[in-house]
């Protein structure tokens, strides 16, 4: 964020993927997050919590406002 630019555990969520192998949409919603209040300057995506190999795609990323 503007007042925090550290790519840090104190930022992050956690989302469930089902693993069916087709492009599905996932929803993450940011805006009751304490620490998300503020301009995102960057963002890090870690995909996987697993030491297994897996394998994945994104398509895209978007941002939309809350409110």
């Amino acid at each position: 964020t503007e007042t925090d630019v550290d790519l840090d555990g104190v930022k992050y969520t956690t989302f469930d993927v089902d693993g069916s192998g087709e492009f599905v949409d996932i929803v993450i919603d940011l805006s009751d997050h304490p620490e998300w209040d503020s301009t995102i300057r960057s963002i890090r995506i870690d995909p996987v919590t697993t030491d297994e190999p897996v394998q994945g795609a994104i398509d895209r990323i978007w941002f939309e406002r809350s409110g």
